[in-house]
């Protein structure tokens, strides 16, 4: 009997400006222990070194491939242009100020090849912040939950690391799914929400009990550099209220999810900085 093929999994690296910090990250996916990996690195008009050392690893180890953007995408183009491009099993989002431990890969994808219902496996994170404050950072909220409208319930409520999933291992059917991320009124402004719903909605979570990243926020980090403002606020809101009645829930479900939804955003409206929704 042939033996089946290890799964592949590839990591989209969506790179802006990022000479300062991008070898660290290059270094942990180059050291990833999974056999069947891949990284494709897109970097989207910088005006930095970015591209040279991007291009310059990957002369060094054939698993890299660098797409150089001939003009300019914002976050969100670029990840779609890389998730266009990637043919795989398994798809992360290697942000370019992340910094993974060597057995992230391999961890996350045994994880969903044991649990072929769940669509991101995800382990926990060490938040570095611009202040030298580190935080350890573990969302159990949803792990194993299999009602689709409880997941999206804990997703619209945020409560806790509600972000952390989307350092994880997502499974290449369930983003071909989703269409990819979204731009909404309020432009990029934290649309891993709206795209963490999605997921929520179309299976299970899993967590792996380990800390598996290090996130390392610096100065050009994409949350640093939103407005935190009103539009931008009820925009991603919007973009959310636009996923619920898109999914294929019945119709009383999606309105009590949308009521939960318009609830969190008259909420919010009292938190000075929209606290709940940062990082």
């Amino acid at each position: 009997m042939q033996k089946a093929q290890t799964p592949k999994v590839v990591a989209l690296l969506p790179a802006w400006n990022a000479g300062d910090f991008i070898t660290a990250t290059l270094e942990s996916l180059a050291a990833q222990s999974w056999p069947n990996f891949e990284v494709l690195v897109s970097v989207d008009q910088s005006t930095d070194e970015t591209a040279a050392l991007c291009r310059l690893f990957a002369t060094g180890d054939d698993r890299f491939q660098v797409i150089e953007q001939k003009e300019r995408l914002g976050w969100i183009g670029n990840v779609n242009a890389l998730l266009d491009a990637a043919e795989g099993d398994y798809y992360l989002i290697a942000y370019h100020d992340d910094v993974l431990d060597p057995a992230h890969v391999q961890t996350l994808a045994a994880l969903l090849e044991s649990r072929p219902e769940a669509v991101v496996a995800y382990g926990d994170i060490r938040a570095h912040y611009l202040t030298g404050d580190v935080i350890e950072r573990a969302y159990d909220e949803i792990d194993g939950v299999r009602d689709p409208a409880t997941r999206a319930g804990s997703i619209i409520r945020r409560k806790g690391y509600w972000s952390t999933p989307n350092h994880g291992l997502f499974r290449a059917s369930a983003v071909e799914a989703t269409g990819g991320f979204r731009r909404h009124s309020g432009g990029e402004f934290s649309a891993d929400w709206p795209w963490l719903l999605k997921m929520a909605l179309l299976g299970e979570f899993v967590r792996a009990p380990y800390f598996l990243c290090d996130k390392y926020y610096k100065s050009a980090s994409l949350s640093h550099n939103w407005s935190w403002d009103f539009r931008e606020f009820a925009g991603v809101f919007e973009e959310c209220a636009r996923v619920i009645r898109a999914s294929a829930l019945p119709v009383p479900v999606k309105a009590r999810l949308s009521a939960l939804l318009a609830a969190e955003f008259l909420k919010e409206q009292g938190r000075k900085g929209f606290a709940s929704l940062k990082r």
